[in-house]
């Protein structure tokens, strides 16, 4: 379908949905913005150009305080799936934001795929899904959000404020305001939409209350962090939700004069890994499929990617002897990849909060007169 238009696509979708059946709308696992974003615009385009009833149904906690806020003022039911009976009969079901067969997407035996709409490029690696009846994967749009407004107004739709700032807030998060990329679509989706949407909603999202775990939770991994070169990377040992890790990611690729930047941390019975990076052509995806290998679910976009590795049963050692070969695989990779890069002379860590306390302490000598000598007024 890569060289069909949006009505093209619209058409092809249509042919496939049953006509009387109920269809489920499922993102991947622990929902960010932009599988919100376009879960919602999915569903209000099945129900007002098709006519089909669907049900957004989600697998894992949202718990970012951005994220939260969303959903609390979502108008489509969001439907947790621990909660729900199995079906007697196989819920036709369209995948949004991920692939099946990736390993970051459940979807019970009781579910079929029969669509999917994302924007990742091919996880690679041997991991293939389901045949599906139609799909809408564009690697090259920055957001998946995008390409679901793409369909809606192929099919003359115009969503409401709320889901507007919702779609808008995905795009500008997944994008980072653009500064990692985003194409001519992403473009044009975000500059059609914003006039659309309730900027009061929008400003609620992005300015949510934190709770104090959350700054508790800063401290530690601004503690724990440590500098190899131009990379960054900093482990908490247990965190009580995921959304954290790549929060924590996307602060320290914020760090001056660092190329790449990694967390990780437990999580139940999973380790889980998010990089960034602000450099072009950084292959994040590539890197950390390669650096976690088959022992768990990985993937991503140039500059920014995830992974989940399961560690039930694994002792206090085995965990640590497998941080530490995820982190080494993963120094080892983005060292080559910081090579053009004029960086620190050697690849020894050295803590974050350290420089952070001997860059205070010399902003401090220079602002304070020398011990013992007076200091000058200034003329008027």
């Amino acid at each position: 379908m890569d060289n069909l238009s949006a009505t093209e696509r619209l058409e092809a979708l249509g042919r496939i949905l049953p006509p009387r059946a109920r269809v489920a709308i499922v993102p991947h696992d622990y929902p960010d913005p932009d599988a919100l974003a376009s879960a919602g615009g999915l569903h209000l385009m099945l129900e007002r150009r098709f006519g089909v009833h669907s049900r957004i149904v989600y697998s894992g906690a949202v718990e970012r305080a951005e994220n939260r806020e969303m959903v609390r003022h979502f108008r489509y039911r969001l439907w947790d799936l621990a909660a729900l009976r199995p079906a007697r009969r196989r819920v036709p079901a369209v995948v949004v934001d991920v692939r099946p067969g990736t390993g970051k997407v459940t979807l019970p035996d009781w579910m079929r795929p029969i669509a999917v709409v994302d924007h990742h490029p091919d996880p690679g690696g041997g991991r293939r899904g389901p045949a599906l009846e139609w799909s809408d994967v564009r690697p090259s749009v920055g957001a998946c959000t995008s390409i679901v407004y793409d369909l809606m107004a192929a099919a003359g739709l115009t969503p409401p404020t709320w889901l507007a700032a919702c779609m808008v807030y995905a795009i500008e998060t997944e994008t980072m305001d653009f500064t990692r990329g985003g194409s001519a679509l992403d473009r044009a989706a975000y500059l059609a939409l914003l006039p659309q949407a309730s900027l009061r909603l929008l400003g609620l999202i992005k300015h949510a209350p934190l709770p104090a775990a959350y700054f508790s939770l800063l401290q530690q991994a601004i503690a724990n962090a440590r500098l190899y070169g131009r990379v960054a990377w900093s482990h908490l040992p247990e965190v009580p939700h995921a959304d954290i890790v790549p929060e924590i990611a996307d602060r320290l690729a914020r760090l001056e004069r660092v190329s790449h930047a990694f967390c990780t941390a437990f999580h139940r019975d999973q380790l889980l890994v998010s990089i960034r990076s602000n450099r072009r052509n950084a292959a994040c995806g590539a890197l950390i499929r390669a650096a976690v290998g088959l022992r768990g679910s990985a993937g991503g976009h140039d500059r920014l990617a995830a992974a989940a590795i399961p560690v039930p049963g694994l002792d206090a050692p085995a965990r640590q002897e497998l941080l530490e070969s995820v982190r080494s695989a993963l120094l080892r990779r983005m060292e080559r990849r910081t090579r053009g890069i004029k960086r620190a002379p050697d690849m020894r860590s050295r803590p974050l909060a350290a420089g952070a306390a001997g860059l205070t302490a010399e902003s401090a000598s220079r602002s304070e007169p020398p011990a013992g000598r007076a200091q000058e007024t200034p003329s008027p």
